[in-house]
């Protein structure tokens, strides 16, 4: 009898335990999956737009293509 009550402690200790270690194991990887190597010098926030297009009016759009041909001609 003492056998089998064993055998359910064992049990529920890695029922109870196991996803908590488990879940520790996966924090550790996705801490080291978002490290990231020194960053450079901080960017001026009003450059913003000349690094994502998707952030560009129609004027941005004009000059991009502006120097775009300007650019092509020269070659």
């Amino acid at each position: 009898m003492q056998g089998i009550i064993l055998a359910v402690e064992i049990v529920a200790i890695y029922v109870i335990f196991g996803p908590v270690v488990l879940f520790a194991i996966y924090i550790i990887f996705d801490k080291l999956a978002n490290r990231t190597p020194e960053l450079g010098p901080v960017k001026n926030q009003g450059d913003e737009w000349e690094d994502d297009p998707a952030l560009w009016t129609q004027e941005h759009v004009d000059m991009y293509l502006k120097k775009r041909k300007l650019s092509s001609t020269r070659s």
